[in-house]
Parts: structure tokens; sequence; C-alpha cells
């Protein structure tokens, strides 16, 4: 769902110029960035598997609660970079 919305954005208008340009994005500052970001969120989702009940596990049918189902996740997840439009409705 991510890649499709990704390219969802990167052909809304080809003819655009990029952002970013690829020489912006050799820069120093931007690297470290990304690499940042990059080491963020592996630190983020290392805490939320480590803190977090494993729902999805059959060791846990007795405890009254139920992982989601796949469809209403990735639904989810499409509608997350668009639903900001819908609050302001």
């Amino acid at each position: 769902m991510i890649d499709e919305h990704v390219h969802w954005r990167k052909d809304f208008h080809p003819e655009d110029k990029p952002i970013v340009s690829l020489h912006e994005q050799s820069e120093k500052p931007f690297v470290e960035t990304q690499q940042r970001t990059i080491e963020v969120l592996q630190e983020l989702s290392s805490r939320l598997k480590t803190t977090s009940m494993p729902w999805h596990s059959p060791r846990y049918l007795g405890h009254m609660n139920a992982d989601i189902l796949m469809p209403s996740m990735l639904g989810y997840v499409a509608a997350i970079p668009i639903s900001w439009q819908f609050e302001m409705i």
C-alpha cells in the first residue's frame, strides 16, 4: 500500500521537477538526515515490538483481545497518507 502511494505521488505530474534534486540528495546534511531517520525508525520499531503484546499469537487467544485482520490493517495503511484531506472538509 505504501509503494502504491509512493508511485501515485511520483506519477501525479511526471513533468514536474523533483522537490529535492539528485545533487541535493548527495549532500552531507541530506544523507545524515536520511540515515538518522532510518536509525530512529528502527529504534521505534524495536521498542514497539519489545513492549507490545503479541496479539497475533495463539498464546493470547484467551485474553479477550485479538489481532486485527490483515485487510483492515491494509485499508488503514492505505488511508493514512490521504486522511488529512477528510479532516479539513
